[in-house]
């Protein structure tokens, strides 16, 4: 009982301390052995969470009515047993993005789970999305537009990992969501893959041809960037010239 709830309580009402990203810098509750907790465990965290949040936190229910996060969490419940780590953390933070509030969200990037992240970063311009910087090994698609994702249509995809983002609002979507297309344990859990595998295949467009790019994902891997750029260095590239223009 209770497990769980000391790390996602850091990570759901603790809003104060930001990264200049938008990241909760909450440290993590390292005591706790995710790989360890049954569904059982689990199961009681999540009516703990319910619980807590019709007592004390019922001012959440601003976009989302009480009988419809009852009735996410009744499905997320009965569906614990037969969920990976994963797929768990995921359900958790499905049911938090529905209050669609910015600083009330379940970070990953806190949680004690292990998870992973292709190294680069994709930036949505006016004209479509783009990798907009990248690990030097994969040079090539820094400036590439993409289409796909897994073979998947990206907006069919963007779909899909939307309810794991506590987004208010489109633009906060954009700013903040696209990091789940880069965590194949997020993209597995939103139904993108069929397999959780550690590797994610992207197809873009650059110069008028396509190409398909295997991405290799790192374990707890954070995105070196800046208000949503990424930051060159030995072996970090990006598309723009920071000397001109920074942070613009």
């Amino acid at each position: 009982m209770k497990k769980i709830i000391g790390f996602l309580f850091c990570t759901l009402f603790v809003g104060a301390a930001h990264s200049q990203d938008g990241h909760l810098v909450t440290p993590a509750n390292a005591t706790v052995s995710i790989e360890k907790l049954s569904a059982a465990d689990w199961q009681a965290d999540l009516q703990f969470l319910q619980q807590t949040v019709h007592k004390d936190y019922s001012f959440l229910f601003k976009k989302v009515t009480a009988a419809e996060f009852d009735a996410a969490v009744d499905k997320l419940y009965k569906a614990m047993p037969g969920l990976e780590v994963h797929e768990r953390v995921a359900g958790l933070a499905r049911i938090i993005s529905l209050f669609k509030y910015g600083h009330t969200s379940l970070g990953w990037r806190q949680s004690p789970f292990k998870y992973h992240v292709a190294p680069v970063n994709f930036y949505w311009f006016s004209d479509g999305l783009y990798a907009e910087g990248a690990d030097k090994n994969y040079a090539s698609i820094v400036g590439a537009k993409l289409l796909k994702i897994e073979g998947v249509p990206v907006m069919q995809v963007l779909e899909a990992i939307k309810p794991l983002v506590s987004a208010e609002n489109e633009q906060f979507f954009k700013a903040y969501g696209l990091d789940f297309i880069a965590i194949p344990e997020a993209l597995h859990a939103q139904g993108v893959t069929k397999e959780l595998k550690p590797t994610v295949t992207y197809t873009f467009e650059k110069d008028g041809k396509t190409f398909d790019q295997i991405l290799s994902a790192r374990e707890g891997f954070h995105l070196p960037r800046n208000y949503g750029f990424a930051t060159p260095g030995p072996d970090w590239i990006s598309t723009r010239i920071r000397i001109l223009r920074p942070f613009t």
